[in-house]
């Protein structure tokens, strides 16, 4: 039991995980591998301040730990995202 290890106190992990999955616009087919890196970041949907950023060359490489109940959105150089 989780509560033996916390003493009966509440705990919460502050972080969620959130993974991107870049697909075209029907929402059926992958995104090929890009010719160069693609720089992406990752905005609170509020305010666009940046929580986190990287580089991709993958459709399916945005994997990251974001603080927990922050609603955000990615935006990728060169693509138009919906949805995110």
């Amino acid at each position: 039991k989780v509560s033996r290890y916390v003493k009966g106190l509440s705990w919460r992990y502050p972080w969620q995980s959130k993974s991107i999955t870049l697909v075209d616009y029907t929402g059926e087919n992958l995104l090929a591998d890009f010719d160069e890196e693609r720089a992406f970041k990752i905005v609170k949907e509020e305010s666009g301040e940046v929580v986190t950023r990287g580089t991709i060359t993958k459709a399916d490489e945005i994997d990251v730990l974001l603080p927990e109940l922050v609603k955000t959105r990615a935006v990728v150089d060169g693509l138009m995202l919906c949805g995110s």
